[in-house]
């Protein structure tokens, strides 16, 4: 196999909008600045919960009238018709395995997640010697909110955004992989955060 030259990772991690749009802030810095604002909040945590009197589910985030969810199937914005789907169904599989929540319909349940797939973007991120693509670079940004409809307020919401590369060719013992691929661990991703962000001490 020939050697690869990786595009430049300038802030906005090559993730570009189209000439016509107005320039946005890349996924990269996107999801540095959602970082950022995660963990101010992490360190605010324990300041604010010594004030609420709340109570919350020992070893989790979870108040402790919360036990059970209700994952309605996700928004989507995005021309990929099947992805909101498929994320929903990760999300789905991720709180069935982990089980602190029994998932339910929205009527039987003290909680929701809500979410909406704002954008989607496979492009090329690494060239061979021969200027040809074999690396790929799949993203995307998803608001969610995890909102207890007991009291009818948000616990936590945000805007994730993740990315994945996959290359075309075999690389270090790994199989070429594919677009489907690539998403398919993306999707992974963002749904492993939404059960971590709901489910872990805060």
């Amino acid at each position: 196999m020939g050697c690869v030259r990786r595009n430049a990772e300038p802030p906005a991690v090559a993730m570009r909008r189209p000439a016509s749009g107005a320039p946005r802030a890349g996924f990269a810095a996107r999801g540095a600045a959602s970082a950022a604002l995660r963990a101010a909040a992490v360190l605010l945590a324990p300041a604010v919960l010594l004030g609420s009197g709340c109570a919350y589910t020992a070893g989790t985030g979870i108040p402790s009238h919360i036990t059970a969810v209700a994952i309605p199937t996700f928004g989507n914005k995005t021309v990929q018709y099947t992805l909101a789907q498929e994320l929903t169904d990760a999300v789905i599989d991720r709180f069935v395995r982990d089980n602190h929540l029994r998932v339910v319909p929205q009527k039987q349940a003290q909680a929701v997640i809500q979410g909406t797939v704002i954008e989607y973007r496979n492009e090329v991120f690494g060239f061979t010697a021969g200027e040809q693509a074999q690396e790929y670079r799949v993203g995307v940004r998803v608001e969610v909110r995890f909102k207890d409809m007991v009291k009818n307020k948000d616990i936590w919401s945000d805007t994730i955004v993740k990315l994945q590369n996959y290359s075309t060719v075999p690389v270090g013992g790994r199989p070429a992989a594919t677009e489907t691929d690539g998403r398919r661990e993306l999707v992974g991703k963002v749904a492993d955060e939404i059960l971590s962000r709901t489910v872990s001490r805060w």
